[in-house]
């Protein structure tokens, strides 16, 4: 018998922020001695060149990874990607990593997070080979600070300056985005400059950077007093705490946009000319079932739906319409009957030829959703202008064996992937690709990919609103099994246990990592 001689592992490395001490990469990463090649010196990859087995990104400093982004395009291809930050503060929480616009993360089999020495590391493995770019974490930093300057005001962590902001009190986009890895922004009292910290304010909040403001009841008028509550309830000990520290983002940029938003300006001018705003759009909930005993479970979910008009499109799937009883006050309920044989696809387009709303929202019978997941939906829509929406299936129940998990998922972002049961698609998006495919599964995924193809936008928002139940895998059209959810998660806890925007009474503490 002849044996094929072992292939040696082929693997590129790079680093950022070593020009004076390289001798400290001789004992960074084990096995892996060299060569390393500065990033900054890396030539562009050939894209039909043979992908790497690993690729490796060694940072000094979280400094140094963020210094390392404008350069992701130089990291050639590979199915792993490892990225190791030798110098990380005490202070500074595990960094989480920041998926693309690519499709590469579809691809992932294994991501994990560690310690080592005084820094951290990331390495995420991939079923195909994927950009090298595509990995990059993002450190987190401690709370920035606001204070006056000359030339108007800065923002800073420390010793770093993160962004100017002239008198007027305007954050363009890129300020914001210097500021997405800080805990949060303390903005002190400004007397006689109501106007620009209330800009400065209502626009980090809207952005969904937690703020700890001092007491200024000129700006806090200005703010309006539900934001300016909010902003009182903010604790700097909270924001320790990732799942606090989101749930206090969430909150503050829904009241933020709610009330100084682009549309929300919109309507209050029309009002006060004295004529009135148009109505608000409608949301079609289409939620199909073959399962007659877990409607009236969904129907409560979806009647306790707030801050938007709703109407619900419920699809039963081979179970007669005698069988079931579906009746609400709440929302306006259209029932339509399929037989079990037609695909899920198709019994899906017949639902939504009944419907009647500007977008359509795809809802599971046996998840758990808050009470403001379509209104957050579409509250996305409108700041990213996507033509497709979802949330990120953050929080996992593993039913079979009685655990919440907690999943690394980057949200607020244009994404190729949501999750199915979150999908909110405007109607025009919708009847432009043909609607579902008439198949039995992959109905959501093959939706996500039409809208890809046709030029439309995905945009991928928070997950603290939504509970994914999991349980055995031939009773999903999703066909993901149970192992593969633990092989990759931040946090989990016994039983089943929901985030404080859920409005549940089994709220999530710190969980085991």
């Amino acid at each position: 018998m002849i044996r094929a001689a072992a292939r040696t592992p082929r693997t590129w490395g790079a680093s950022v922020g070593f020009e004076i001490c390289p001798e400290l990469l001789d004992r960074l990463v084990d096995g892996f001695a060299g060569p390393w090649l500065p990033l900054a010196e890396s030539p562009r990859p050939d894209d039909a060149a043979e992908p790497y087995d690993c690729v490796i990104i060694a940072a000094r400093t979280p400094a140094d990874v963020r210094r390392a982004v404008p350069l992701a395009g130089l990291l050639p291809r590979a199915r792993r990607v490892r990225l190791v930050i030798a110098e990380v503060p005490p202070w500074a929480a595990q960094p989480v990593p920041v998926p693309g616009h690519e499709a590469g993360w579809c691809h992932l089999s294994e991501l994990r997070i560690g310690r080592t020495g005084t820094g951290w590391w990331c390495d995420a493995r991939f079923a195909e080979p994927v950009a090298g770019g595509e990995v990059l974490v993002r450190p987190s930093l401690p709370c920035a600070a606001l204070t006056e300057s000359a030339a108007g005001y800065a923002i800073a962590c420390g010793a770093e300056t993160l962004v100017r902001i002239p008198p007027s009190g305007e954050l363009t986009d890129a300020d914001v985005a210097r500021l997405r890895d800080a805990r949060g922004v303390t903005v002190p009292a400004l007397p006689g400059r109501p106007v620009a910290a209330a800009r400065i304010v209502a626009a980090l909040c809207a952005a969904g950077v937690p703020v700890l403001a001092a007491a200024d009841p000129a700006r806090d008028a200005l703010l309006g007093a539900e934001l300016a509550a909010l902003l009182e309830q903010a604790d700097p000990d909270r924001l320790a705490s990732d799942l606090c520290r989101e749930v206090l983002s969430i909150r503050l940029r829904r009241c933020a946009l709610r009330r100084h938003g682009a549309v929300a300006r919109w309507r209050t001018i029309v009002s006060a000319t004295g004529l009135a705003p148009p109505l608000e759009p409608t949301v079609s909930i289409l939620l199909c079932t073959r399962r007659p005993e877990m409607i009236p479970f969904a129907i409560r979910q979806m009647e306790a739906q707030r801050g938007v008009r709703a109407e619900l499109i419920l699809g039963l799937h081979g179970v007669p319409a005698r069988q079931v009883a579906a009746g609400s006050v709440l929302l306006p309920i259209t029932v339509v009957e399929a037989p079990a044989e037609m695909p899920f696809g198709q019994v899906l387009n017949r639902m939504a030829a009944a419907a009647s709303g500007a977008f359509l929202a795809k809802v599971d019978d046996d998840d758990w959703y808050g009470p403001d997941h379509l209104a957050d939906l579409v509250l996305a829509q409108l700041y990213s202008g996507a033509d497709l929406v979802g949330s990120a299936a953050e929080f996992v129940y593993l039913e079979p064996i009685d655990v919440t998990i907690r999943r690394a998922i980057a949200t607020e972002r244009y994404a190729p992937l949501v999750a199915g049961g979150t999908i909110l698609i405007t109607r025009a998006m919708f009847d432009a690709v043909g609607g579902f495919r008439p198949l039995a599964r992959t109905v959501d995924g093959q939706l996500l990919q039409a809208v890809r193809a046709a030029g439309g936008r995905i945009y991928r928002t928070h997950g603290f609103n939504y509970v994914l139940r999991r349980r055995y895998a031939r009773g999903h059209t999703w066909q993901q099994p149970l192992p593969a959810f633990l092989t990759s998660y931040e946090e989990q806890w016994r039983g089943l246990v929901f985030t404080e925007l859920m409005e549940r009474q089994t709220v999530l503490t710190g969980g085991q990592r």
